[in-house]
Parts: structure tokens; sequence; C-alpha cells
């Protein structure tokens, strides 16, 4: 496993309060149609991509061709309109200890995206399993950070592939459910390197992905959605992430704060990332037109990578309830059981089984 402590004192360079810039994973034709497209738009325009629309979207721009996008939360399977697939959640996953399920789970959901046309599926989940208290922990990919950094590359190269991103999460620190917009997760720096970033690290510089989700909690004293040191220092910087930062649903709670604090795209809904809010503070200098214009490219990006832009996102080809997809479900909820077997009776299973016996008439 790659060490993530070398990289701690990394240089990076930086453009105004914007984010580092980061290496693309464009070619150079795919990076000019970038710049060509985000040289053609308004300021007022740049702000209008950065905050969600209909609760689940990623705002548009017919006028230059750029599409609205759809998410769906899917960390085990695409909740999106109507019923879908359900996988085995990241705990089991884990539990299998089998890459290449992982990649072929991965798969499915990224061909059950496509054939409900989301373009951004909402997981996986590596939060590390830290607190039994946390309510999300059957998402994440178990406890150990070795074990998801391996399980999590083939998910999303798998996912990827299908011409889906996918949206890791939650960065990082959810701990809890219980107070998750007012709890502080207080790590020090050998844990978040040695327990905490490497499956995110492995997400990006391994699988590639294409966006994170700072998550509700705090982390050391600051939002993390507003925390510059983990998602600009660190991610965009030491990492070299070239994708989006995207919010948990409202878990942006200062204008000024998750603009120059690393967050790219506030969804829901733009109550903080809108021109009231934004415009101000660029006039007033404490918002660059750099970071602006970093958010948007990230976001632009995406839309050229995954090919969003010169196709449709639904694929009618794929069925919605597919026996392949069904298949690889049924495959995950069997490997991810352990079978204990009780020699010479060392756990007192008998003896519970029959103290806890109904007899029924």
């Amino acid at each position: 496993m790659r060490t993530t402590l070398l990289c701690l004192f990394a240089l990076v360079t930086f453009s105004g309060n914007g984010s580092p810039q980061a290496p693309s994973i464009l070619n150079s034709a795919g990076e000019r149609r970038v710049d060509s497209i985000l040289a053609q738009l308004t300021l007022e325009e740049k702000i209008g991509l950065l905050g969600g629309v209909n609760i689940f979207d990623v705002p548009g721009l017919a006028r230059l061709g750029i599409p609205q996008l759809g998410t769906a939360d899917s960390p085990f399977g695409v909740r999106a309109t109507g019923p879908s697939t359900l996988y085995v959640g990241g705990i089991a996953l884990a539990a299998t200890w089998n890459p290449q399920l992982a990649e072929r789970v991965g798969t499915e959901i990224g061909r059950d995206a496509r054939a409900r046309g989301k373009h951004y599926s909402l997981g996986p989940g590596v939060n590390i399993y830290r607190s039994a208290l946390n309510g999300r922990n059957f998402e994440y990919l178990g406890e150990d950070p070795f074990l998801a950094s391996r399980m999590v590359v083939p998910f999303i190269t798998g996912l990827q592939r299908q011409g889906v991103s996918a949206t890791i999460k939650h960065f990082m620190g959810n701990n809890s459910e219980y107070w998750r917009n007012k709890s502080d997760s207080r790590i020090d720096e050998r844990a978040l390197r040695e327990i905490y970033l490497p499956a995110f690290e492995a997400a990006v510089r391994e699988a590639r992905v294409g966006a994170i989700m700072p998550s509700y909690n705090l982390t050391n004293g600051t939002y993390m959605t507003a925390n510059r040191r983990l998602n600009v220092d660190v991610v965009k910087g030491e990492w070299g992430f070239p994708g989006v930062t995207m919010s948990d649903w409202g878990a942006v709670h200062s204008t000024l704060d998750a603009a120059n604090g690393g967050t790219d795209l506030e969804m829901p809904g733009p109550q903080h990332f809108n021109r009231d809010s934004l415009l101000p503070l660029i006039r007033d200098g404490r918002v660059t037109q750099a970071a602006i214009d970093d958010k948007v490219r990230r976001l632009l990006r995406n839309s050229v990578r995954f090919g969003w832009m010169d196709r449709p996102q639904l694929d009618a080809s794929i069925p919605r309830f597919n026996q392949q997809g069904r298949a690889v479900a049924l495959e995950g909820a069997r490997e991810s059981m352990v079978l204990l077997k009780n020699e010479r009776n060392v756990l007192p299973v008998g003896t519970l089984h029959l103290a806890n016996t109904v007899t029924t008439r």
C-alpha cells in the first residue's frame, strides 16, 4: 500500500484563493475544449453552475451545450425514480475480501445508473468504521484502511467504465449520524494518514474518482465543506485531484468559508453558492474569480471526461432490471456470509438456542 506520510510536506502551486493546479486526466484537446467553454461563460453563468437544482440535479447551460446532470444516491444500488436492484452493502462487500466481485458490483451499479440516465453515482462510502454508534456504517467498507483501499479501487473502476462518475463519501471523519451537523471529529495527524485517509487517497490516485463528497461534520474544528487544509491542501494539492468536490445535501454553512475551503458544488440547491451571496464577495476580493473558474473547470472537466456533452446519458439498451445485475447481487450476498463451525462446542451455541426457544402449540 502506498504510504501517505511521504506526501505530508509536498509542495503545491496555488492560483489566487483557488485550488492547487492539479494535473489533468484529459488530453490536451479535452483541456482546450474545457478552456474554450469556460472563456464563453459570464461570471453570473459560472456562479449559476455551482448550486444544484431539482434536489438531485446539477445545473447545465443550454446556450453552450452544457447538459443538466442527474445524481442518484447509490452506495449499494441506484436509488432514483422507481425500484432498482439492491446490491450487497459496503460492510458486507468488504467481508468478501474479493476485489473482482467489488469491480462487478461497481459495474452493475454503473449500468443501472445509465439505465436511469444518471451521471453521478453518490457512492461508494469508505469512511472508516470507528464507532458502533454511526448509523451509516453499513454503507462503508469496513474498519481496515488497507482492505477498504483494495476494495474501493476496483469498485470505482467498474462503475466509471460505464460513463458514470463515482462520488466517494463521506469525506471525512463521519463518525456519527446523531448531531451530524454539529459533531466534531478530533483526529490527530497520524490517525488521519494511517486510518482515515488511505481509502480516499487510493480512490483519487489509483481509481481516478470523478467526485468527492465532503461530509456534514466538522473535523478538527472546521466543517468539512470549508476545510481548506483537507479539501485543498491534501486532496487537490498533495493528491492532485482534478475532479469535483460536491457537498453533502445541506452541508454548506457559509458562502465565504466553503468557497475558499475547497467545495466546488453545493447540493441540493444554491442556498449559499448563488449570485446574491457570491457576487459581493467576488467584488470585494474575498473570493477570487480564479477560485470560481477552478470550480467551473472541474465541473466541465467531468462532463468532457465522461462524455456527457456528446451523448445521451440514458442508455435504453440496458434493462432496468437485468439478470446480470441480479446474479451479481446474489453472489455478493452469498460471499459476504460467514459460516461458523462450532468444533468441540467451544461456543455455547446449543445452550443459547435452547434458552431462547419458544414452544408454540
